[in-house]
């Protein structure tokens, strides 16, 4: 391909690269003034009834806790025309905050995480004949990347 029709395909797509962006970003700006407009329409509405519904679940925790008895006596779970109400009851460990410094005095390590990792911001100053010791190298890393042109795209304006 001749230089000059290289150039040319190369300018063509930063182009459409250009041209395709202004329309993303003209498209993207629609939807989000729509989106807000959706948002402000039913947000009250929403958030009002989330948080009817959190305290009608509270309550329903709440009464359950009261009348264990009487609805988990025959099992786990209760049926009801507009659902089940279940109970479990599982062991949990509750574990005070000095646990990990008891547990380094007793030896108790088999508990105990440690993570390890190598600093790569260290490493990557290191010279080579550190590299080499840890099987390492250093090697050129090629890349690609292109600017577009300071140019304003005239055209319609969603209002």
């Amino acid at each position: 391909m001749p230089k000059s029709e290289a150039r040319s395909t190369a300018n063509e797509l930063l182009e459409l690269i250009r041209a395709g962006n202004a329309q993303l970003e003209s498209l993207e700006a629609a939807a989000e003034r729509e989106m807000k407009a959706v948002r402000e329409k039913y947000g009250e509405r929403i958030g009002e009834l989330a948080s009817r519904i959190k305290d009608s679940e509270k309550a329903l925790i709440a009464h359950m806790k009261r009348h264990k008895r009487e609805f988990f006596a025959e099992g786990d779970r209760l049926a009801l025309a507009a659902g089940v109400l279940c109970h479990m009851e599982e062991p949990k460990v509750s574990i005070p905050r000095d646990a990990l410094e008891q547990a380094e005095r007793w030896g108790l390590t088999d508990a105990i995480k440690i993570s390890k990792s190598l600093d790569r911001a260290v490493v990557e100053h290191w010279p080579v004949e550190r590299l080499t010791l840890i099987g390492a190298v250093r090697k050129l890393k090629e890349s690609f990347s292109y600017e577009l042109a300071d140019v304003k795209v005239k055209g319609k304006r969603d209002g």
